[in-house]
């Protein structure tokens, strides 16, 4: 912004507060500017590896008395369990848990409201990494509910 040089105090003090708004809207749109371009490049790669879980198919899909046998070749990989709830443990302090039959254990993490929503008895299909696969422990962590809608073809 350019001013003149006036012997008017009144028009020096305006011409000043307009130099000050121009430098300050100018620096406010660089700091949003900063902030869109951080906030985007967060979004799109994302931070770290955390519990990503609605990223590709599972591997292999299991029914809930197979996962025993059939599972121990897909530890670490992504798996789809369907099963019978028998328990649900929503507020746990290590995360949301949601237990099926058979032994499987499942780690909603945050998921607080997402465990709620299942009761038990009911047939779900849960989608998660397989962490531990042996007849004593089964455990799928991370774990998300799968639409019940979705494809499931399970391992014969």
């Amino acid at each position: 912004m350019y001013c003149q040089r006036s012997t008017d105090k009144v028009l020096e003090r305006d011409c000043l507060i307009k130099k000050r708004r121009a430098n300050f809207s100018s620096g406010a749109w660089q700091v949003a500017g900063l902030f869109f371009l951080v906030s985007a490049l967060m979004l799109s790669g994302g931070c770290g590896t955390g519990w990503r879980m609605d990223y590709g198919e599972p591997a292999a899909q299991f029914l809930s008395a197979n996962v025993a046998m059939q599972g121990p070749q897909y530890v670490g990989e992504k798996v789809t369990v369907q099963g019978a709830v028998t328990e649900v443990l929503p507020d746990q302090a290590d995360g949301a848990w949601v237990y099926l039959d058979n032994g499987i254990r499942c780690n909603l993490g945050q998921f607080r409201a997402m465990a709620g929503e299942v009761s038990v008895g009911e047939t779900v299909l849960i989608d998660g990494i397989l962490r531990q696969c042996d007849r004593e422990d089964i455990l799928l962590e991370p774990a998300l509910l799968r639409d019940p809608a979705a494809p499931f073809t399970p391992l014969q």
